[in-house]
């Protein structure tokens, strides 16, 4: 299958399971808000990996020869965009929100204020968002800054995970 025709199928299936994501982690904050952006994260992710690897195996990488699929490096490569890369990116771009402002302290390590900045753009863009149909409420201003979030890490992952399963998992 050409390449152009596999990443248009591979994008609608994105679009399929990022939409399992971004619906499961609105959901999971919504019934369990103390729990934090990266947890709902996790449990979001989960369900829209399973979802993301049914489509994936049965319409994008669809193997000719009919052999084995390989599903180990399926998920290690998943496995590392869905944890890894998407959890990194929702912690940096969620460090304002969470109340840094000059410099703050993780795991007994300090962090210079620089690195809260991304959080703050994004504070300030979805305060902006928030408030183009009127005036933007706490809760508004916090949905759209938790799903523009969540939706740069999905775009980390989309990149990655393309680029892996095209080059190294379905080849």
């Amino acid at each position: 299958m050409p390449i152009t025709e596999q990443f248009i199928r591979f994008l609608v299936a994105g679009g399929i399971a990022a939409a399992v994501d971004v619906l499961g982690y609105n959901w999971f904050l919504k019934h369990w808000p103390t729990s934090g952006r990266v947890v709902a994260s996790v449990f979001s992710t989960t369900f829209a990996m399973a979802t993301s690897f049914s489509i994936n195996r049965s319409w994008v990488f669809v193997e000719a020869n009919g052999g084995s699929w390989p599903v180990v490096e399926f998920v290690v490569v998943t496995l590392i965009a869905a944890y890894g890369l998407q959890s990194f990116v929702i912690w940096l771009l969620s460090l304002d929100s969470r109340g840094s402002h000059s410099n703050f302290n993780v795991g007994g390590l300090v962090y210079a204020s620089w690195i809260g900045l991304p959080g703050r753009e994004v504070k300030r863009l979805a305060f902006g968002l928030a408030g183009c149909g009127g005036v933007a409420s706490a809760g508004r201003v916090d949905f759209v800054e938790r799903n523009l979030v969540k939706g740069a890490a999905l775009g980390v992952a989309l990149i990655w995970n393309f680029s892996w399963y095209r080059w190294y998992v379905f080849v």
